[in-house]
């Protein structure tokens, strides 16, 4: 293939405009990040109740000490030895 395409030049009359068209248009793709919303129960019917205390959650960490201490009370320890 040794076929040179012909090289014409422009026209005068021809205008040559600096305005990019709709497919010039560099576009940006950015990543749509949509968040589930959380609907909000406003008008609660009679069947909707708040949780009770017990079941309720709470942020409060507890170690593993503070909870043996709850479940058994206080150590049982054994008195001095008798000679």
């Amino acid at each position: 293939m040794q076929y040179q395409v012909p090289v014409v030049e422009i026209p005068a009359d021809v205008k040559i405009s600096t305005v990019l068209t709709e497919d010039e248009i560099p576009k940006v793709i950015m990543k749509e990040i949509s968040q589930k919303v959380k609907k909000v129960v406003s008008t609660a019917g009679p069947a909707f109740h708040e949780k009770s205390a017990k079941n309720s959650k709470s942020n409060v960490k507890t170690s593993r000490r503070d909870v043996m201490q709850k479940k058994y009370k206080k150590p049982i320890k054994r008195g001095a030895k008798k000679k």
